[in-house]
């Protein structure tokens, strides 16, 4: 195996277990959340919706680790 394919795996398995905690951490909060459907959105999230977002983030990360790899192939030529 190359050295960048287990650096890889390295980042995809860290990426995995980073996902599990802040999940478990996002149902123990709606646990202990209080009973109404809807709440007030915090006021950071409130001035930063879009840097608050993990969806953006996961694109912006995902997308950069893209041309990370386009980048390595393109120099290894």
């Amino acid at each position: 195996m190359s050295d960048f394919f287990i650096v890889l795996i390295f980042v995809g398995c860290v990426t995995v277990l980073l996902s599990v905690f802040y999940t478990v951490r996002v149902f123990k909060q709606h646990e202990t959340a209080k009973e109404s459907l809807d709440s007030s959105i915090p006021e950071t999230v409130q001035q930063h919706p879009y840097i608050k977002n993990p969806i953006f983030w996961s694109y912006i990360i995902g997308f950069g680790a893209l041309l990370i790899f386009v980048f390595y192939l393109i120099a290894n030529r």
